[in-house]
Order: C-alpha cells, then sequence, then structure tokens
C-alpha cells in the first residue's frame, strides 16, 4: 500500500474458517439475538472476535459453547429435538 492509498479494512476468510455475524449465529445456535446479547454481556456465552468494528463469532467457538453447554446441562445431542442423556452403566 502507498501513502496515496486510503487503508480499507475487510473480513478475510480462509476455507474451512466460517466467522457469523450475531444474528447468524443466534440462528445458528437456535437461539434469540438477544439472548446471545445478554450472555455475551454477562460474559458466559461463546467467544467472539472483532472484526471490521463488529462483534464476530467462529463456527468452530459456537460448536464448542454448544457441546459444553449440553454436556453441564446433562442432555444428548441428536438428529432429533435434545433429549435427557442416558446415564452411564
Amino acid at each position: 500500500m502507498t501513502p496515496s492509498e486510503t487503508p480499507t479494512a475487510s473480513l478475510i476468510t480462509f476455507p474451512g474458517r466460517t466467522v457469523l455475524s450475531r444474528p447468524d449465529a443466534s440462528r445458528y445456535l437456535g437461539i434469540g439475538q438477544n439472548a446471545l446479547l445478554v450472555m455475551a454481556l454477562l460474559a458466559c456465552g461463546p467467544r467472539r472476535i472483532s472484526g471490521n468494528g463488529k462483534k464476530l463469532y467462529r463456527e468452530e467457538d459456537l460448536d464448542l459453547f454448544r457441546q459444553k453447554l449440553i454436556s453441564t446441562v446433562g442432555v444428548a445431542q441428536a438428529d432429533a429435538p435434545y433429549r435427557k442423556a442416558e446415564p452411564d452403566a
């Protein structure tokens, strides 16, 4: 970049790395945008990153958050709605 060029900000995406906005992240998790915002304010939600002046979520961080939440609550994830996890025998 030369001194006469105006710096521009852009989001760089890499193959296999998806970065989502808050509306997209809330749809990805199946929760409301306000719930995701409240979790961020209380520092108990998925990890956020800053990009282009906005707060964004990486798909792998959302998956990790979902897995921790599922294991903490004690439900099993399946292709069907969540159900109570069976205790180990």
